[in-house]
């Protein structure tokens, strides 16, 4: 009975999907996504090197490049600094800005320290058992989001009968995703001389959501050592980037209505991280936010918000869970911000902070994680009983905290 429920509820997502309609005309927003982020590093490289830091560097020279040749073209990263954003949200935020091209970068790794080469995947359901793994693995960060059962309907990445119902999305960009995609290895191979490791097709929900021609890019395997030692190099990153420039360059040609031709134009200019960092009317997830002053054990925020608060409304970090109580002065807590314990189930959950915003509690958590609690997590409370944070944040608005 669940799984016709959720089989109905999905359905229903796929009628709404349709209803958007295929896309067609210029490009005037593209949104990057780089992959993982805050307490999700991705892949880990055979060195240390961690993906999310590597594609949001390649991401925003990307961005850089975009904004520096086609000014009339809008950027947008689902998150411009380290944080973690939820799957969902980023084609959400695609989807909002009304995008017409969405572009999410990930490295790959493999136990096969050799295993090496380029790849781009578009929506779709391939019975390949390896594109199948590469799409477990990067589903499987939802299971770092704190409601994600709810998020994603019920949605298991591991379990084989939840991606029997992709075999239902008949994806109406396919075609013009496939034609992004293949440029893409296109400028990968022919500038670069990687190893074309093809265009595919996989079941990744960071494409699954959104209503415009989307692709996922594997740059490489961070597990290869060579490869790995490349991809986080400056003149790696640099060239990445420029390959994936061209494939964007010919896009927003063709769909200007000029005669399809490879960009043999040769990308010169060399951008930095920091030459992408968001424009003022891009979306930024990862705004810069106050920060914590630590004198001893005392913590302020500052600055401080002169917004109203909802007494009853209270934030919190979760960073930690025990079957044996501790005392909130414990020392493995110095330095942490009000930890409260309270049972939950069979263990006891401690958290810090106490914040009446979310924007308010985002630089305990900063703090918390600081402090090697890498987990850690926002959670709310209303009238003492914790609620979703979506609900919490509807009641921010509704009270007049947030603007």
């Amino acid at each position: 009975m669940r799984n016709r429920i959720f089989t109905l509820m999905l359905c229903l997502s796929l009628l709404q999907f349709f209803s958007q309609g295929v896309y067609a005309g210029p490009i005037r927003t593209i949104v990057i996504d780089p992959g993982h982020g805050g307490n999700d590093p991705g892949a880990i490289g055979a060195t240390g090197s961690h993906e999310s830091e590597v594609v949001l560097d390649v991401a925003l020279r990307l961005g850089a490049l975009i904004r520096k040749n086609h000014p009339e073209v809008k950027v947008i990263y689902t998150r411009s600094t380290d944080v973690f954003i939820e799957l969902y949200r980023r084609a959400e935020i695609a989807n909002k800005n009304k995008a017409d091209l969405f572009i999410s970068i990930h490295c790959n790794s493999a136990p096969n320290a050799t295993a090496y080469g380029a790849e781009t995947f578009v929506m779709g359901v391939d019975k390949t058992n390896a594109n199948m793994a590469v799409a477990q693995k990067e589903n499987a960060a939802i299971l770092k989001e704190t409601d994600y059962q709810n998020n994603y309907e019920g949605f298991d990445p591991y379990s084989p009968e939840s991606y029997i119902i992709f075999s239902l999305l008949q994806n109406a960009h396919l075609t013009r995703s496939t034609h992004f995609a293949s440029s893409v290895q296109k400028y990968f191979v022919n500038d670069l001389h990687r190893l074309d490791r093809g265009v595919k097709q996989a079941p990744f929900l960071v494409l699954w959501r959104t209503t415009m021609p989307s692709v996922l890019i594997e740059l490489g395997f961070l597990s290869n050592r060579e490869e790995e030692s490349y991809l986080k190099s400056e003149k790696g990153k640099n060239e990445m980037s420029q390959s994936i420039y061209k494939a964007v360059a010919q896009s927003i040609r063709e769909n200007s209505g000029a005669a399809s031709e490879t960009v043999t134009t040769t990308v010169t200019e060399t951008v930095s991280a920091s030459d992408g960092l968001p424009a003022k009317d891009s979306v930024i997830v990862g705004k810069p936010r106050p920060t914590y002053n630590v004198d001893a054990d005392t913590v302020v925020v500052q600055p401080k918000s002169d917004a109203a608060s909802n007494p009853e409304l209270v934030y919190k970090v979760q960073f930690a869970a025990s079957s044996v109580q501790k005392p909130a002065d414990d020392y493995a807590f110095r330095g942490l911000p009000k930890v409260q314990c309270r049972p939950s189930g069979s263990v006891f959950v401690y958290t810090a902070g106490e914040e009446p915003t979310y924007e308010a509690v985002l630089p305990v958590l900063e703090l918390v994680r600081g402090k090697g609690y890498k987990d850690a997590f926002v959670i709310a409370f209303y009238k003492g009983e914790r609620i979703r944070l979506d609900q919490a944040k509807k009641l921010e608005k509704s009270s007049g905290i947030l603007k």
